[in-house]
């Protein structure tokens, strides 16, 4: 929509109502699809992804990674050693 008009001062208010719109649905879309990740790490559903989830799903995958690499992973998420909460976990990956 946007690469049809040559300079901003050609956008309408009604098409750039429009552009906002989509840019809000996909941020929903992609924000239940990382929900939808985050439950497959929160085994026991408690909200929150620990070292030990972590383990658990790398190691269903076929993964081995040490468990300090695993807590690097989490601290890196949660700014702590022991979990990450869904808000954390959708901050990370929504950072550009």
């Amino acid at each position: 929509m946007v690469s049809q008009y040559t300079t901003a001062t050609e956008l309408s208010f009604e098409d750039f109502k429009k552009l906002l719109q989509q840019q809000e649905k996909k941020q929903a879309e992609s924000e239940d699809d990382l929900r939808e990740a985050f439950e497959v790490f929160d085994r026991d559903a408690n909200g929150f992804i620990t070292v030990e989830e972590l383990k658990l799903v790398a190691k269903s995958l076929g993964e081995t990674i040490s468990d300090n690499d695993l807590e690097e992973m989490i601290k890196h998420a949660s700014g702590q050693d022991t979990k990450v909460s869904l808000k954390q976990f959708v901050e990370v990956y929504m950072k550009p």
